[in-house]
């Protein structure tokens, strides 16, 4: 039923993908703000276990309906459930809007239209300007060049321009998003079936609400500012404001609890993914760095797909001044990825290992 289950969700989801309704996080959302108007339950979300908490919520809600229609019409209703949660969790439709909207303007060569694009996807820096003519273009710290991600003894002609730093930055993005809406998504319902896809979805969505909160400035409460510890300065200026504000900065820094334990909910799952890479990819290449990174705890998640991803597969065209085809080389790769982990998914039930 998992393979069937997936294969159905996988339909509805290009059907069904225009609509908000289908998206997990709408919900998710609504849920996270109910428990964070509770007293009680508001500090759950600055520490790990509360995270897991609050993410056990509505797995356990998964768990008891899927047990209520267990046997329903024959195991249709649990496949419904099923196919429900799978559908919910592998929604992403800014995604995937704003890749079609940065190939458009890619090919029409609006620059500043592919810069707002790349901004919305978080391929670049919140804070970065709008692009200027000439300007270089300001990537995130978990975006990083080829020329950077790879070794001195990996050899790969990569132009470092600011077009390429742009679509490199949204192809690694994209190639990302692949890998948690869609095969995390799968390794989880395989493993844990429709209530492990459940709890992943959630943490994801809570690690992606700490990620939106740390790019706001922090709000500094007036009532903590001491108004008569502030004096002029010989040029007319408000002294000692900037020294407040810095104090009072450690207890202003968001919350990373659910980034830190997605990084290790993801550390197996993101080498099955790249170990997929290095199939459908260039083998001999990508799996000697598989293996060197394997176990390389300081590295992202990110980092390591991404990096196995530029092995696997020649992203940089230096023949195209666009870039273009470097992120389409991105996301082509991982919709390979996909096909490849249905078809496991799909050995493995014949062989009886996957119900």
């Amino acid at each position: 039923m998992t393979l069937l289950a997936l294969l159905i969700a996988l339909a509805v989801e290009r059907i069904l993908m225009p609509s908000s309704r289908w998206q997990f996080v709408t919900y998710a959302n609504l849920f996270l703000a109910r428990i964070s108007a509770y007293s009680q339950t508001k500090d759950w979300f600055n520490t790990p276990l509360g995270v897991v908490a609050i993410s056990a919520i509505p797995t356990v809600l998964i768990m008891i309906l899927l047990r209520l229609v267990e046997g329903m019409l024959f195991g249709l209703m649990s496949l419904v459930v099923t196919v429900l949660a799978i559908t919910l969790a592998i929604g992403c439709l800014h995604a995937r809007k704003a890749y079609k909207t940065f190939l458009r303007a890619a090919r029409r060569g609006d620059e500043q239209a592919c810069y707002m694009v790349a901004k919305e996807l978080g391929a670049l820096a919140n804070d970065a300007p709008l692009k200027t003519e000439g300007s270089q273009d300001e990537l995130p710290q978990d975006v990083e060049l080829a020329v950077e991600l790879l070794d001195e003894d990996e050899q790969l002609e990569q132009p470092k321009t600011p077009h390429c730093e742009l679509e490199q930055g949204v192809g690694q993005t994209l190639a990302w998003i692949n890998y948690r809406y869609y095969i995390a998504v799968m390794i989880w319902l395989v493993v844990f079936g429709a209530a492990g896809v459940v709890f992943y979805a959630t943490i994801r969505t809570l690690a992606d609400r700490e990620l939106k909160n740390a790019v706001k400035p922090p709000q500094v409460n007036a009532d903590d500012i001491d108004v008569d510890a502030l004096e002029l300065n010989e040029n007319d200026e408000v002294a000692g404001l900037e020294e407040q504000v810095t104090d009072q900065a450690p207890s202003l820094t968001p919350a990373k609890a659910a980034t830190e334990l997605l990084y290790w909910f993801d550390f197996i799952p993101v080498r099955l993914a790249s170990l997929g890479l290095t199939l459908v990819g260039n083998f001999s290449r990508a799996m000697p760095i598989w293996l060197e990174h394997l176990l390389n705890t300081k590295e992202s998640p990110k980092a390591h797909l991404v990096r196995v991803s530029l092995a696997a597969e020649d992203i940089a065209d230096p023949s195209n001044p666009t870039c273009v085809v470097s992120v389409t080389k991105f996301v082509e790769i991982a919709k390979r990825n996909v096909l490849l982990v249905l078809s496991v998914v799909a050995v493995l039930t014949l062989y009886g290992s996957v119900s």
